[in-house]
């Protein structure tokens, strides 16, 4: 199937830097709607038909030039490229398909390697920083100064011989058990208002993190679009082995718009191999009465050569089937 688009897609390169010479729109001509016919040359052309190709077979043979683009097909047929553009093809499923809607669709994907490449690029970026935030540092360092402060008092505590000093210098004693006391809670005190900030500035924080949120995805404002996104989000961590646990720890808007935009990727990503059905055209009456010649370079001309005589919109579209194959 690659292979399929990467013709089509040959084929509309020099169509492509010349269409904007083109107007379609000057064209008059009613728009055909009668059911798409894509046969076969076969025997049935008449002699005077069959001496007009055999003619222009020669001249082409002469010119040696190869028909390898639909512009070139156009030059070959004397008519507008944008008479070409509305011919239907019959695709391998059965489904007939203009040229024009062919082009566009190679115009919304061409650059469909550069989106797998960023996304690939993203996912890998996206793994790191989600490993990061799993396991980062979840206390601020005021909280940590505090508890280190409440832990060394009760270390040196542990660490003195309360009965000996006791037997020794009973005042000694008092003295210091009132000062460790003393001591030990100032540090609790501190302690317990270092985690008061430390929540004060982590639900400052958040909302601060979800304001930039939303101002960089104003879909969240939406409660369906909010969950939709969620969804994809944690379907795509999940594909890493990250939980849902993990997901909403993260706080960083930029990490989650990351995360957003590698799941619309991703989805993006899913639904371009969706459509990519494109198939080479095929006849639609396999059983003709002559077979194409061996070379498709020869089939070509010759099926370009009839319908460039009989100027008939069947042999065109015929031309044009076995210039896509």
């Amino acid at each position: 199937m690659d292979n399929v688009q990467e013709q089509i897609a040959n084929l509309f390169i020099e169509e492509n830097e010349q269409v904007n010479t083109i107007e379609k729109d000057n064209e008059t001509t009613e728009q055909e709607t009668a059911p798409v016919e894509t046969e076969e040359v076969t025997d049935e052309a008449t002699p005077e038909l069959e001496e007009q190709v055999e003619e222009s077979l020669g001249e082409s043979q002469e010119d040696d030039e190869n028909i390898d683009t639909l512009n070139n097909l156009a030059t070959e047929l004397d008519i507008p490229i944008s008479d070409l553009y509305e011919l239907n093809v019959a695709m391998a499923e059965g489904e007939a398909q203009t040229l024009g809607s062919l082009k566009d669709f190679y115009e919304a994907n061409k650059n469909i390697e550069e989106v797998r490449e960023s996304y690939a690029n993203k996912e890998a970026e996206l793994t790191n920083e989600i490993a990061s935030a799993a396991n980062g540092p979840k206390v601020s360092n005021e909280v940590i100064s505090a508890r280190a402060q409440v832990m060394s008092i009760q270390d040196q505590y542990n660490r003195t011989n309360w009965d000996q000093l006791r037997q020794e210098n009973p005042g000694n004693y008092a003295a210091m058990q009132a000062d460790f006391r003393q001591a030990f809670d100032i540090a609790k005190d501190n302690e317990a208002r270092a985690n008061q900030d430390a929540e004060v500035q982590i639900a400052e924080s958040i909302k601060y993190q979800q304001e930039r949120l939303f101002e960089a995805v104003p879909e969240l404002k939406d409660e369906a679009k909010r969950k939709e996104i969620s969804a994809g989000v944690e379907a795509l961590a999940g594909r890493y082995g990250f939980t849902h646990q993990d997901i909403e720890g993260i706080t960083d808007h930029r990490l989650m718009k990351l995360l957003i935009e590698a799941s619309r990727m991703s989805s993006a990503k899913e639904s371009v191999k969706d459509k990519q059905v494109l198939s080479a055209p095929v006849s639609s009456k396999p059983n003709a009465a002559k077979q194409m010649p061996t070379s498709r370079s020869a089939a070509l001309k010759r099926l370009t050569a009839k319908a460039k005589a009989s100027n008939d919109r069947r042999d065109q579209v015929n031309a044009v089937s076995a210039l896509l194959k």
